[in-house]
């Protein structure tokens, strides 16, 4: 599944495409992604202008004018592709006065949403890993229980990582996933002389 890296990689490369285009046409391929009426969506989309592409946790937020919020998940394989022909996986499709984005997601366990603001799964989320300081992760953590992994991995204690990155930096601090939260102590010298 895309993690906070990888959606960050995605927003950064299709954002200076995006910006300031409007949506002439949108159409949607599947109901497990647009859990809407897609002709419903694709009517609000249309003539709306992308005003920001950003980045929260692992959901891409696109800022339409008339204040309307397009979020969209890529789930395990959804893929943002620009200027791409739609393929057998293609599940949603833009096209703007100047381009076109396709969503592809062969197992369609990405979701599409369309709001006046973030989707309350999304909207609820604790503060994003990049934000937070030493400080304040180490306050954060002090005031909870249970297992280190798990508790990375929970998204309303810090959005946007996951299995990947969690793994990758309990075993760069040299911490064992099942470490008991309360039992960790102040970082000192890093394991193996890492900087």
């Amino acid at each position: 599944m895309p993690e906070l890296p990888e959606v960050e990689t995605v927003v950064r490369t299709v954002a200076p495409r995006l910006l300031g285009r409007e949506i002439r046409l949108a159409r949607f391929y599947s109901r497990l992604v647009l859990r809407a009426d897609a002709v419903r969506t694709a009517a609000r989309l249309r003539g709306r202008r992308i005003e920001s592409v950003r980045r929260h946790g692992k959901f891409i937020v696109i800022e339409l004018g008339g204040s309307l919020t397009l979020t969209i998940h890529l789930g395990m394989t959804g893929a943002l592709l620009w200027n791409a022909e739609p393929g057998p996986h293609a599940r949603a499709v833009f096209d703007l006065d100047s381009g076109r984005l396709v969503y592809d997601d062969p197992r369609q366990f990405g979701r599409i949403e369309l709001g006046s603001a973030l989707p309350e799964r999304a909207a609820r989320l604790g503060p994003d890993a990049l934000a937070v300081g030493a400080e304040e992760f180490a306050a954060r953590l002090a005031a909870r229980h249970g297992h280190i992994k798990p508790l990375l991995l929970n998204q309303l204690f810090l959005r946007g990582l996951g299995n990947i990155y969690a793994d990758e930096s309990l075993f760069d601090a040299g911490i064992h996933p099942l470490a008991t939260v309360s039992r960790l102590g102040p970082a000192s010298t890093p394991p193996s002389g890492k900087c």
